[in-house]
């Protein structure tokens, strides 16, 4: 990769990658500490349109995802945060929608999934350029 200043070219998809992975293992950490059943489990009449999911629920690990990436390129590219936001939050809608999460389990995967984003972009890349 080319680097310019302390910036690599390439460094939003990159950031959103390390982004990606601390999110995914706080998300995965979290399911397995809290194992909260998916409501399909408990409620058998919610229809998930065949969905079938054997992790646990909380919390929401495409909403985690989706907000991580929607934050990471927002703050690269701020004149499409709306896009982007607008793009996490349907995602975040959807996994209610389809009976295979509860709303609280979407919020803590938009938490995760705006902190870590953030984290990352603030402290942690540029921190892990340097020592590279």
């Amino acid at each position: 990769m080319l680097v310019i200043g302390k910036r690599w070219i390439g460094s939003a998809a990159v950031e959103m990658v390390l982004a990606l992975v601390i999110s995914t293992i706080v998300a995965q950490i979290l399911k397995r500490i809290i194992s909260r059943s998916r409501p399909y489990w408990v409620s058998k009449n919610l229809n998930t349109y065949g969905i079938d999911l054997r992790d646990y629920s909380f919390p929401s690990g495409h909403t985690t995802a989706a907000f991580t990436v929607a934050t990471t390129f927002s703050l690269y590219y701020p004149k499409m945060a709306a896009l982007f936001i607008v793009m996490a939050f349907l995602a975040a809608v959807s996994r209610t929608y389809l009976a295979v999460h509860y709303p609280t389990d979407v919020l803590a995967g938009v938490i995760i999934g705006i902190i870590v984003g953030y984290v990352v972009h603030m402290y942690v890349y540029d921190n892990l350029l340097n020592w590279l």
